[in-house]
């Protein structure tokens, strides 16, 4: 329904509280109950659809937010789900020998960035959780604010990814410079 028409409810509500009021003293000094009764059993009618409307346009907008927080969360997943296997592409390149008796400190960067990426997630699945649980009890209790809408989340950064990655070490031909990976996986 439209806002005007509700806001055209909502006055025809005051209005007939109003006459409940007056119908009330009426009915008081000249001793006849239809004065208050008619008005106040209005009042109440209007009260109720009001209110149906009001829980009908909460229920949609609630389930708007939500379809938008999917959409949202599902391309975060998407992207650092992206960036863990660009991530274990690169790994992979960097050690073509398969040489694991001594790994290289840019390799152990790599490795601490990908399990701060994989935290993330988790981080970020949980807050999922939680938003949907609080989501769930507000529409169950009908207490969702008129203005609701969902906040995007942010997105952090791998703080810490480049440090102690100045050390040299010679490297094949063809294989992946440790610097550029870095570089690239900085958000």
């Amino acid at each position: 329904m439209k806002a005007n028409n509700l806001d055209w409810l909502q006055m025809a509500e005051y209005l007939s509280l109003a006459g409940a009021v007056i119908g009330s003293v009426a009915a008081v000094s000249l001793q006849q109950v239809i004065y208050a009764a008619v008005p106040l059993s209005l009042s109440l009618l209007l009260n109720l659809f009001n209110r149906h409307r009001w829980e009908q346009m909460t229920r949609e907008r609630l389930a708007v937010s939500m379809t938008q927080l999917d959409v949202k969360v599902s391309g975060i997943t998407a992207l650092l789900d992206r960036r863990i296997e660009d991530l274990r592409a690169d790994i992979a390149g960097l050690n073509p020998g398969d040489d694991r008796t001594q790994p290289s400190l840019q390799l152990e960067t790599l490795a601490a960035a990908t399990v701060q990426l994989q935290q993330q997630m988790v981080e970020l699945q949980q807050s999922v959780a939680a938003v949907g649980f609080q989501l769930e009890v507000l529409t169950q209790s009908g207490n969702i604010p008129p203005g609701f809408a969902a906040n995007p989340p942010s997105a952090g950064t791998a703080g810490g990814a480049e440090a102690g990655t100045s050390a040299l070490v010679p490297r094949p031909e063809g294989t992946v410079d440790p610097q550029q990976v870095l570089r690239r996986y900085h958000w």
